[in-house]
């Protein structure tokens, strides 16, 4: 009896420890890790030995986790669930086991696998696929996978910020997609991309703007920029005004003076050296927009002007997906008759009153012959009739008939043809879990508006990712570009006296005014002597002459990424480029451009012509090597503790190097065909001044601009850290610092180790207790950054630099060196110092976007400033200058309504930029005219624009001009010139207000877009009326011609000669009295689409997708000044447009 009692107490004693260990309370939380640690893990936790079968449990590397506080019974069966594993107690050892018979207990089994995407068609990642206690989470492409799933289990699909989906296994094996529709909490980002890691939207605490693949193809777009153009608040693209020459393309305004003025462009993870060109408009996923410090600064020095993120499409796991897109676009040609000009005579009969129909003329016919340049056309009839050849009669006869001719339709039969553009895009993609690939090709034709013009494009590119195990896998990407062009030279329209003809009275062509000024009876002379002739046909000219361009552009990314484990990963990897382009300049022996160098280096020898410069075509022909690349490596840490604490840290080094080589080469005496030439006398044509005997005002030719070699090597060497740090979901950190080190800097220490940091913080109040009640507020986030980013410029260098010159001022001429630059050893980046403070919203599950405030510190800018002039110069460029920018930004979507077929949505984005000069050397400020055309005034904003206030004609027709203190000053080189104060501030020439409106409407399978763009908050300049320009516009014949028409007239006319002076020209040209409001709307696009993929005929030809869209672009322009003139148009004669309509054909299959 003892000994079954002690029997039984042995029993229950080992039965309760049993119990016990079961019940031993553990916190396990782990994505996609072994089942093997997790196992031993949660043994060590609750101090008992869990044995297992290593092969079967090996069999399960990624296990998916998530129990706080439970007993260890219940986590040990959350990490055994769909594994076919089962455990139980054996002498105080929990053992693991396969179940013998997995089948008769769970039933069939699946496996299941499929991408999930969100509404716009964008796959997911970090979302949770879970069946019963345990899941994995999708990849960056959305894409999961999950065997041995009982079929009748339950999954649930689910991610933050969206609403969960939950569907039985079997019904989700049939299911290659997943639809997540946006939640109460979503904030209308997928994700954030900064190429160097992916934050959670939730957790971001910086300024970005993004718009999705579904956005981006709403339209159709040949070119990259076009299609995120007036879409992203605060990028400002805007190729109707010039800036410095340029078309604007900035974030959040200027910010540098003297370096490289653009966005960084990101593609692919890594900053490339290729032209936008290279990226294809059809392979967009995404674009982000990097605009604060928080956000920007894991750049360094390149990251000032913004950073623009391209995400291209990649290959997702299934079966081969073919896509083929084609698009045809068709501008037609000008129509001049709707431009705002003048009388076709209006020069004419100006001509005529300047010389009184000939009696005024100071010259005749014999000093006329001998001058090069005193011309124009009708200058002869006038000749004419002081020397007494023709009548009175006569003389309105011919200027009759000359001024009923108008060119311009002759000028767009000869010169234009209707624009076009033809686009062919294909790419194959598809693959498996442990291989995908992406390959696309595309072809991009553009015949431009004038004739001979034209240029193409042909990118072909590759992406792959290869899984080599379930730790290491590459992403491989390779790109080729290739594009050619052809510039021929084609006369500009308001260039060409209205009543000159492009052919003669036999069909030939006719010789105009344009280019070489000459006056016919000169060049028949010099023709006499044996020289060319010297005038300019633009009929031979545009078949004569020509710029060919071609290049061809390589890229190479390879990135490795090692799954380490505990949330560690390590990646490395890098980029390669290299592009070469051959730039030919040709002028055939035809062209009035070979013909000019002749005649200009030629002169008179002791038996006749000396030709310097041999009979001949001329060739200049550039070649530009570039080669760069990017190694970097880096480490992950991204991990998510007790469901509670979310760590997001990368740390990595980088080394870039960018090195360019150019030559360039010129001959003359060259033919095209036998690709022969001929020697040129180098050592007469660049020794001393030459003044040509024949033609003064021809083209002239320097050494530098015939041969020349550059090279340039930037090397750059980065360190550099970002972290973010989320708590409950609620509140987010983060904190960011890189070093660059670059063979641009200077030698003194304490600039070359500064580093650029940046720090933020975030706040989901809709996740706090107070808000949960307020059901219109569906998610708000409040951020706050501060930081600083940098910007790097080659205006400055280290050393000191002298060039290679010739001293013209002896006799001969004597070799020289010029200074180019001092020296400067405390150069530094240029450093931009940002605070920013937004608000993310999304209300009533409708509205949704941001509103930024930021303002950015730019100094050190690099500028010319005052140094002791005893170094050898009195300026040099330094770190010296500043400048503000602060600025208000809205992005805006709302879905007004969105039902099964019927769906309407509206986007915009609005922002409001304001800068200013804050600091900045000006040499030579005595004159006024010189801060006409100054774009950096301290104390107003950078691209300012001044004026004189004008007051008038006076009684000789000369303009008059308002001092500071309102008084009449006539303006003259014996008049005060009082500098600045002698001008008046009209405003900026920036738009410091942007704003783009988009609008979409499906219904079923078709859709309707439209998109407006505005620009204001900045003036412009108009033309003054001036009957002295080559086509005067519209008003300019009312002149003023007698004393007393200054009272019904401004515009100037004829004056006397005696008294006029350059300031007289710039007070009329500069006038504040032709400043006007710049502000103007444009109707940018309308396209309209239909998909047939629901017609029986394409479903049985196996298209998921047969997409046809129409599209009307540039359509009208509004102008709000009393012109009605807007920028858009190009020219202030110019009154509207030209529409483009293209057809697009979008199938997948």
């Amino acid at each position: 009896m003892r000994r079954v009692c002690l029997l039984l107490l042995l029993a229950m004693h080992v039965l309760i420890s049993h119990a016990q260990h079961l019940q031993k309370i553990i916190s396990l939380s782990a994505q996609n890790r072994p089942l093997a640690e997790l196992l031993t893990e949660a043994g060590k936790q609750a101090g008992c030995k869990i044995s297992f079968p290593v092969q079967e449990v090996n069999e399960w590397k990624e296990v998916s986790i998530h129990a706080v506080s439970k007993p260890l019974g219940e986590v040990i069966r959350q990490m055994l669930d769909n594994t076919g594993l089962d455990y139980k107690t054996v002498a105080g050892t929990i053992v693991v086991f396969k179940k013998t018979s997995p089948l008769l207990q769970s039933g069939p089994v699946v496996h299941l696998q499929g991408i999930v995407r969100n509404e716009n068609g964008l796959p997911l990642p970090y979302v949770t696929v879970q069946v019963n206690s345990s899941g994995i989470i999708t990849n960056n492409t959305g894409a999961y996978t999950l065997r041995n799933v009982p079929a009748k289990a339950m999954v649930r699909i689910s991610c933050v910020g969206y609403d969960p989906v939950s569907v039985t296994a079997d019904e989700l094996s049939g299911m290659k997609e997943v639809v997540l529709r946006a939640g109460r909490h979503n904030l209308g980002v997928v994700e954030v991309s900064t190429a160097y890691q992916r934050i959670r939207p939730e957790q971001s605490t910086g300024a970005i703007a993004a718009i999705t693949t579904k956005e981006y193809e709403s339209r159709i777009s040949t070119d990259f920029l076009s299609g995120i153009q007036n879409k992203l608040p605060g990028v400002l693209i805007n190729n109707d005004l010039k800036f410095e020459n340029n078309a604007l393309f900035q974030i959040r305004g200027l910010s540098t003076i003297s370096a490289n003025k653009q966005p960084l462009i990101v593609v692919d993870g890594y900053p490339t050296e290729l032209s936008l060109d290279a990226i294809n408009p059809n392979e967009i996923k995404s674009v982000t927009v990097l605009k604060d410090a928080a956000a920007a600064t894991i750049y360094g020095v390149r990251a000032s002007n913004g950073v623009i993120i391209i995400e291209r499409k990649q290959a997702e796991i299934g079966r081969t997906r073919f896509a083929l897109r084609t698009t045809m676009g068709i501008t037609g040609k000008e129509n001049y008759s709707t431009y705002r000009l003048g009388a076709n005579n209006a020069k004419l009969n100006y001509l005529r009153d300047s010389y009184k129909d000939g009696a005024d003329i100071p010259v005749d016919w014999d000093y006329y012959k001998n001058r090069y340049s005193i011309y124009q056309p009708g200058y002869e009839i006038l000749l004419d009739k002081k020397a007494g050849l023709i009548t009175q009669s006569q003389l309105e006869q011919r200027f009759a008939d000359m001024g009923a001719y108008d060119n311009a339709a002759d000028y767009s039969r000869l010169f234009l043809r209707n624009a076009f553009t033809q686009q062919y895009d294909m790419n194959i993609s598809g693959g498996t879990e442990r291989a995908t690939y992406y390959v696309s090709a595309n072809y991009t034709g553009n015949r431009a508006a004038k004739i001979n013009n034209s240029n193409n494009r042909f990118l072909l590119s590759g992406r792959g990712t290869y899984r080599f195990n379930k730790r290491l896998s590459l992403e491989l990407t390779t790109d080729y570009l290739e594009t050619s062009g052809k510039v021929a030279p084609v006369p500009d329209f308001m260039n060409v006296y209205g009543y000159e003809r492009f052919r003669d009275n036999n069909g030939n062509p006719a010789a105009i005014f344009q280019v070489t000024g000459m006056n016919p009876v000169f060049n028949d002379s010099i023709k006499k002597l044996g020289l060319y002739d010297n005038l300019y046909y633009p009929l031979i000219d545009v078949n004569e002459i020509s710029d060919l361009n071609k290049s061809v552009n390589n890229k190479i990314i390879a990135n490795f990424s090692y799954q380490i484990g505990h949330g560690f990963s390590l990646r490395f990897g890098g980029i390669y480029e290299n592009s070469r382009n051959d730039l030919k300049h040709y002028a055939s022996e035809r062209s009035s451009e070979a013909r000019q160098y002749v005649n200009q280096y030629a002169e008179q020898g002791p038996t006749g012509i000396i030709f310097n410069i041999p009979m001949g075509g001329y060739i200049n022909q550039t070649g530009i090597n570039t080669l760069s690349y990017t190694l970097r490596a880096q480490l992950d840490y991204n991990k998510v503790i007790s469901n509670q604490h979310s760590f997001n840290f990368i740390l990595g080094a980088e080394n870039r190097k960018v090195t360019t080589e150019s030559s360039s080469s010129a001959t003359f005496g060259y033919n095209d065909q036998t690709l022969l030439q001929l020697p040129v006398n180098y050592g007469r044509i660049f020794t001393g001044y030459w003044v040509s005997p024949f033609a003064g005002g021809n083209p002239r030719l320097s050494y530098e601009r015939l041969f020349n070699k550059g090279f340039t090597d930037d090397r750059f060497v980065s360190g550099y850290f970002n972290g973010v740090y989320a708590f409950r979901g609620k509140y987010s950190v983060s904190g960011s610092v890189r070093i660059d080190q670059s063979n641009l800097f200077g030698t003194d220490p304490k600039y070359r180790y500064k580093p650029l940091w940046s720090m933020g913080a975030a706040w989901n109040i809709d996740q706090e207790k107070f808000l949960h009640n307020v059901r219109w507020i569906d998610a708000l986030k409040l951020r706050a950054a501060y930081g600083f980013n940098g910007n790097t410029s080659k205006a400055s260098i280290p050393q000191i630099v002298a060039k290679y010159a010739s001293n013209l001022r002896t006799s001969p001429a004597s070799t020289s060196l010029d200074l180019a630059s001092m020296e400067n050893a405390a150069l530094r980046w240029e450093q931009t110092q940002n605070l920013n403070a937004g608000l993310d919203f999304r209300f009533v599950g409708r509205i949704y976007g941001s509103l930024d405030y930021y303002l950015r510190q730019s100094k050190d800018l690099l500028a010319s400033s005052q140094i002791d002039p005893t170094k050898g110069a009195s300026s040099a460029v330094l770190n010296a200058a500043s400048i503000r920018n602060d600025g208000v930004e809205l992005n805006l979507h709302a879905d007004w309504i969105s039902r099964r077929g019927f769906n309407w949505n509206t986007g915009l984005a609005i922002s409001r930029n304001i800068n200013k000069v804050q600091a900045l050397y000006v040499n030579n400020k005595q004159f006024s005219y010189n801060f006409l055309s100054n774009n950096y005034v301290v104390g107003y904003p950078v691209g300012a624009m001044f004026s004189y206030r004008y007051a008038g004609l006076d009684t000789t027709g000369l303009p008059l001009m308002y001092d500071v203190n309102g008084k009449i000053k006539r303006p003259g080189y014996g008049v005060l010139d009082e500098g600045f104060n002698d001008l008046v501030y009209n405003g900026n020439s920036i738009p410091a207000i942007t704003a783009g409106l988009s609008n979409r409407v499906d219904i079923g399978n078709f859709y309707v877009y439209c998109m407006i763009d505005y620009y204001g908050g900045f003036k412009t300049r108009v033309p003054s009326p001036s009957v002295y320009a080559t086509r005067p516009l519209e008003g300019s014949e009312n002149y003023f011609r007698k004393p007393g028409d200054e009272k019904t007239t401004d515009v100037m006319g004829l004056y006397p000669y005696a008294i006029y002076n350059n300031y007289h020209t710039y007070v009329y040209n500069y006038a504040d009295k032709y400043v006007v409001n710049g502000a103007y709307f444009v109707l940018r696009d309308v396209t309209v689409s239909y998909d047939f993929r629901k017609v029986k005929k394409i479903r049985q030809m196996g298209f998921s997708s047969f997409e046809l869209k129409l599209q009307a672009s540039n359509l009208l322009t509004v102008g709000l000044n009393k012109y009605n003139y807007s920028v858009a148009t190009g020219s202030f004669a110019r009154r509207k447009l030209v529409p483009t309509f293209t057809i697009g054909l979008f199938t997948n299959f």
